[in-house]
């Protein structure tokens, strides 16, 4: 007989430990030196934390004074949600100049028409200066740096606030080499503009990897994001630090199916069943809630504390999971898709992405709860 759940709450959750944070931080600024600040990257509603406000809050209570944010319109969001600590843009573009100026934003800059423009804004705007040292995304080349840095510095509404590039491969040890020449570059510059008087508050490379793997001693800033969950992008990361797990996603046993010999499930009959018999739970997550289909029939949940298999097609609204062998499973179950029982690098793995992806794509029916 299947059997099935009927409630009106909602059953999928992503719990955030604040206290497993607090931890993380406290880790982290032990690791290093004294003198080091730490800024807290809550782009993309906190890679999928979504309530960036709280996440802020919790993070200012833990002492960190400065966020960095991808675009301008997030940063506004936590300006009108309250937040008066300094607050870096990476992606600022030419249509927010005066916006960048009205909310006390500091942006990322790396051309002279972006800080021409700025200028005549006539706001007092802190820039960080991004240079380009192998990323190819967004900085300008070394070469164009001191050009650049006098603009700003001969400017009387524009101030040099920092310093900055981003690391390619910084999780993967194989990839030292580039990492290691990207410091080199970047400290070429820095080299450069203090030959010239040029001061700089800030100077800053590393993300969560970067953080975690390198000592770069001339630079004084770090930009920490899912290290602050806990999540590490490599093994050698983890080896260097090991961190506590802050994510929890969780769901539950909706629907069982007694399944024969010979039955399939789901959409494209991509799983048949190979034992005389079956149970089949369901779970109310899909694609739409972020667990893409490249995890079908490759991910694992965990139910009881036992590890059971995705099988079939994950749809939108909802995936399968084998629990066979998951002793007296019952509808309305736990379904613990990562936490303590598996990290969302792992779950990730599984579907040969990142965390960062997982984390980042968690729809809106999933409910998100600080505790």
């Amino acid at each position: 007989m299947n059997k099935t759940l009927t409630t009106t709450k909602t059953i999928n959750q992503l719990t955030i430990d604040t206290g497993a944070i607090q931890i993380n931080l406290d880790q982290i600024r032990a690791h290093l030196p004294n003198d080091t600040r730490i800024m807290a990257i809550v782009k993309s509603s906190g890679y999928g934390v979504q309530d960036t406000v709280t996440l802020t809050e919790t993070l200012k209570s833990c002492g960190i004074d400065l966020f960095g944010l991808t675009y301008t319109h997030e940063a506004i969001h936590l300006r009108e949600s309250g937040i008066d600590e300094e607050l870096v843009v990476m992606t600022p573009l030419i249509d927010d100049v005066d916006t960048l100026g009205r909310y006390d934003l500091q942006p990322a800059v790396s051309n002279a028409e972006m800080i021409r423009l700025l200028s005549e804004t006539g706001h007092n705007i802190k820039v960080h200066l991004h240079i380009n040292t192998g990323m190819n995304r967004l900085g300008c080349r070394g070469h164009e740096a001191l050009s650049l840095a006098k603009m700003i510095h001969d400017d009387p509404h524009l101030k040099l606030e920092g310093l900055m590039t981003h690391f390619c491969s910084a999780e993967d040890e194989e990839q030292d080499p580039l990492s290691h020449q990207q410091i080199k570059e970047l400290e070429s510059v820095l080299n450069e503009l203090k030959a010239h008087e040029i001061p700089i508050p800030w100077i800053h490379a590393s993300n969560s990897s970067g953080t975690i793997r390198f000592r770069t001693p001339h630079f004084n800033l770090v930009r920490v994001g899912l290290s602050l969950y806990g999540i590490h992008l490599s093994k050698c990361m983890n080896e260097t630090l090991p961190l506590k797990c802050a994510l929890k996603l969780t769901s539950r046993l909706i629907g069982i199916n007694n399944c024969k010999r010979g039955e399939t499930v789901s959409y494209g009959r991509t799983h048949r069943i190979r034992k005389k018999n079956a149970l089949i739970g369901v779970i109310p997550l899909g694609y739409h809630d972020g667990i893409h289909r490249i995890y079908s029939n490759k991910a694992f949940v965990w139910i009881r504390g036992v590890k059971a298999p995705l099988v079939g097609t994950i749809c939108m609204d909802q995936m399968m999971v084998d629990i066979t062998n998951v002793p007296d499973a019952a509808v309305g179950d736990e379904v613990v898709v990562f936490g303590d029982e598996q990290s969302p690098e792992t779950f990730a793995h599984y579907g040969g992405t990142i965390a960062h992806e997982l984390i980042s794509c968690l729809g809106p029916r999933i409910e998100r709860h600080f505790i």
